[in-house]
């Protein structure tokens, strides 16, 4: 009697010693893994929510940049990670989403490793073509492919959004051109700009510079809205509902509490409408996301996984 009544008490103080700490939370520093090396755009975002979370949460939010393996071994330190809240990862779109279809194996179950807290921007390439290409605009292109079997496009990472999300308009347009893969935007430009590559998948900045200095042309938006003025969707190019991004947000490991990620949720949400913040993710040329709660943000991954999922089988598993 003596032994259940003990087991009984140490079993309300834990829990109350629980709800304390979740009460509390957060009593020290939180670790933002980065699943990139440092330097790049996701990297700056992720400081930036960082800098500006820590005012809310009083507690400093330090960036761990853990790069590799297409965001893998980031994403893996996070889904091993106790889940209290204090170890976080900045997740872009592939190790949390399109990894599912792109990678044979991965070291931890991607729909159950991870809760999500929020998506805070999508990046939205455009297609571009060379400057002086005979092309104009999205229907010029698709109506040249039809015309003239084995066009190519360039991306910049096999089973990336990059190259599903041209995939994904080629299964659309009931077209297909090869895919190419480059190991960044810098190497695709030349093989672009002379022509010997038909097209190309380029995020918005780059886009931008390359069309302002005469080297290409761009014509769509994969994603909406275009972060380029002018150019217009390729849902807004005869292709209703088409959205195709790469984006980034938070993710807790799965099983933090309901209160923590809440908590968790208003620090993004207010570093969100930090002017600082939001005049980053503009000079980037992302595309905001605001408000995106936690129910919202696993319905939109689960939704992604099944999308990727559904064009690899169409275009036969990915290739190259």
């Amino acid at each position: 009697m003596r032994a259940r009544r003990f087991m009984l008490t140490l079993a309300a103080t834990l829990l109350a010693t629980g709800v304390a700490a979740q009460d509390n939370y957060p009593t020290k520093s939180i670790t933002l893994v980065v699943p990139v090396n440092a330097g790049g755009v996701t990297d700056q975002m992720a400081r930036a929510f960082a800098i500006s979370m820590a005012k809310s949460l009083g507690q400093s939010v330090v960036v761990d940049n853990k790069g590799g393996a297409n965001g893998v071994i980031g994403a893996n330190i996070v889904a091993k990670a106790a889940p209290d809240g204090y170890t976080l990862c900045f997740c872009y779109s592939g190790p949390v989403s399109l990894a599912k279809v792109s990678m044979a194996s991965l070291p931890y179950d991607i729909d159950k490793a991870f809760a999500p807290i929020t998506r805070v921007y999508d990046m939205n390439p455009i297609v571009a073509v060379p400057a002086n290409a005979p092309i104009s605009t999205l229907a010029d292109l698709l109506k040249a492919v039809k015309a003239t079997p084995g066009m190519s496009f360039g991306h910049t990472g096999v089973g990336g959004a990059l190259h599903l999300g041209m995939e994904l308009l080629n299964e659309q347009a009931g077209v297909r051109m090869t895919a190419v893969a480059y190991p960044g935007e810098n190497p695709m430009v030349p093989d672009l700009v002379t022509g010997r590559l038909n097209a190309g998948l380029l995020s918005p900045l780059f886009a931008k510079a390359q069309a302002a200095g005469g080297r290409v042309k761009l014509l769509a938006s994969l994603g909406s809205p275009s972060a380029v003025p002018g150019v217009p969707t390729v849902a807004d190019s005869g292709f209703a509902g088409f959205h195709a991004s790469t984006w980034s947000g938070f993710f807790a490991p799965a099983g933090t509490p309901a209160p923590v990620l809440q908590k968790l949720y208003g620090a993004i949400q207010a570093a969100a409408a930090d002017a600082e913040v939001k005049e980053k993710l503009a000079a980037a040329g992302l595309a905001p996301v605001v408000g995106h709660t936690p129910e919202q943000f696993s319905t939109f991954v689960e939704q992604e996984k099944q999308k990727w999922a559904l064009v690899v089988a169409k275009i036969g598993g990915i290739k190259n």
